[in-house]
């Protein structure tokens, strides 16, 4: 990193994660975006006018040769490992946005490439900032609700379907088992351990469009290697104002339940809720610590090895749809 007191931020992306985690760093006084780059120019110029930004790249290759600590990446999910795998041989720090990659071999390869060069990466799973989340997998881990025999999460969104959007596209996602899922997958890995077995099943095609991924409803079941099982759920077509997630464990003295804004555990003792802080930003305080660990040099939450076991639960999914 550089002597100044300032660690100096390029933004490679200019789309809405990219405005969420610029709004985040305004917020942090040890940290400066000062370049930004995208593939499209006209953006990248009106994302720098937005965000006070006076330097402006046609390219993360332009970008990653210029004098910046460390780089943000907001970009579609199939250019993610060339853009992370290039910051990393300029010995840049990286925090980027899930799915850290699309491949499990390009995930091995970032892996390698992250621990030769050592720098710090983050990938962008800010779930693991969600106080609640956080406080769950503490009781499970603490053994609070004895060993875990069972758990779910489930992710039901109303996406407006555009077949004209990346994220609807088979090919940059590699499908929403991967781009939306692993997530998920990351956070029940945490909660119970390895994963043994996959097995998945997904609804018929609804979704029109030349490309377009039909993972839009999925179950992805789960048997982890101390015996627990659980299943991950996606909808992308849920009804507005549907409830967007829960996650549910259960143990052998008692179980948790989390919807994102209440926390309910139940054990011999009764029942105990935790309601989140109002104004609370996992973004914002997942940003802040990727600065804190880039300035102090050292690991952080989530490094790429996590999501590579995150990856290869997804891509036992796959191979299971087919």
């Amino acid at each position: 990193m550089s002597s100044s007191s300032v660690t100096r931020i390029g933004m490679i992306g200019a789309g809405e994660l990219a405005r969420t985690r610029a709004k985040c760093l305004a917020e942090i006084p040890e940290a400066e975006l000062c370049a930004v780059a995208s593939r499209t120019r006209e953006k990248a110029q009106r994302f720098a006018q937005e965000h006070g930004i006076h330097v402006v790249f046609a390219n993360h290759h332009e970008l990653l040769a210029s004098e910046v600590d460390a780089v943000i990446v907001a970009t579609p999910n199939d250019t993610h490992y060339e853009i992370v795998t290039d910051a990393l041989k300029a010995d840049k720090d990286v925090l980027v946005e899930y799915p850290m990659v699309l491949y499990s071999e390009q995930a091995s390869e970032i892996v390698r490439l992250s621990r030769e060069r050592r720098v710090v990466v983050e990938v962008g799973f800010d779930s693991r900032f969600d106080p609640l989340d956080r406080k769950l997998r503490e009781v499970v881990q603490g053994g609070n609700i004895g060993e875990p025999l069972w758990c779910s999460a489930q992710l039901l969104y109303h996406v407006n379907f555009d077949p004209g959007r990346w994220y609807w596209q088979q090919e940059a996602t590699r499908g929403m088992v991967v781009s939306w899922m692993v997530e998920r997958f990351d956070l029940l890995l945490r909660l119970c351990g390895e994963a043994e077995h996959v097995f998945a099943l997904q609804a018929p095609e609804v979704c029109a469009g030349a490309g377009v991924s039909q993972q839009h409803t999925c179950v992805v079941n789960l048997q982890f290697q101390r015996g627990a099982v659980g299943v991950v759920s996606l909808c992308c077509l849920a009804p507005p104002g549907f409830p967007a997630s829960v996650v549910e464990v259960i143990g052998r003295k008692g179980g948790g339940w989390c919807d994102g804004r209440t926390l309910r555990l139940f054990t011999d003792s009764g029942e105990e809720r935790t309601e989140v802080a109002a104004g609370h930003d996992s973004f914002a305080e997942e940003t802040a610590y990727f600065v804190q660990c880039v300035r102090e040099r050292r690991p952080t939450e989530n490094p790429p090895a996590n999501s590579l076991a995150a990856l290869c639960v997804a891509e036992a999914a796959i191979e299971s749809l087919r």
